[in-house]
């Protein structure tokens, strides 16, 4: 008996709104929500409005004090400015205006001492590269002519009781080496084995026609 198909899967949810459809629905609201909006929108429209500002007072420009006649010039202004501290910690130096020609002139500077403790330093020297040498340097001197060398010295004579000292003491070093051990002489050991030649056979040197013949390698489809 023929086993029957399985039934058919179960349909598939529907698909999500696209953002035209989603915007252009317009959502249902239940009366609760419908009052409880309009209500949050006459709080919104309730609220404080601004006052009309008719007299503005722009303070972007900075204050500063004009001079009260036509002679105090930049002086004025400048004394009202006094930083706290700084440079001018005594306040701002007074410029003499232009117009005024009355006003005596200023001192002469003090002369320029030129023989004395406050002359300029020296200029320093000239910068030299590693590899220039200046050109009045002479030639190295040569290297001084090798003497001919005398005779070798004599050999330092050797040392006849510290030679036979040393042969002294490496024998008894052997000696007492020994005793602590004991030897069996080459007698008290059998005879080894009679060699007897005979040739080996290697797997890999065997025939190979009697191996068959290697498995050709897989194709590639």
């Amino acid at each position: 008996m023929p086993i029957p198909p399985p039934p058919p899967p179960p349909p598939g949810p529907p698909p999500p709104p696209t953002f035209n459809q989603a915007n252009t629905e317009q959502p249902k609201l239940s009366r609760d929500e419908q009052r409880n909006r309009g209500a949050l929108l006459q709080d919104i429209c309730k609220g404080t409005k601004l006052k009309k500002v008719t007299n503005s007072n722009d303070r972007s420009a900075p204050v500063i004090e004009k001079p009260k006649g036509s002679s105090g010039g930049y002086g004025s202004g400048a004394a009202a400015l006094q930083p706290k501290g700084g440079l001018f910690q005594g306040g701002v130096p007074k410029l003499r205006p232009v117009g005024a020609k009355d006003s005596p002139a200023p001192p002469p500077p003090p002369p320029m001492i030129r023989n004395g403790a406050r002359d300029a330093p020296p200029p320093p020297p000239p910068y030299r590269m590693h590899g220039s040498e200046p050109p009045n340097r002479g030639k190295p001197p040569p290297p001084p002519s090798r003497t001919p060398a005398g005779p070798p010295p004599p050999p330092p004579p050797p040392l006849r009781n510290g030679h036979r000292d040393s042969i002294t003491t490496v024998r008894s070093f052997l000696d007492d080496f020994e005793s602590k051990y004991s030897f069996h002489p080459v007698e008290d050991f059998p005879a080894p084995e009679e060699y007897k030649h005979f040739q080996r056979i290697y797997p890999s040197k065997t025939n190979r026609a009697a191996r068959g013949a290697p498995p050709l390698p897989p194709i590639l489809r």
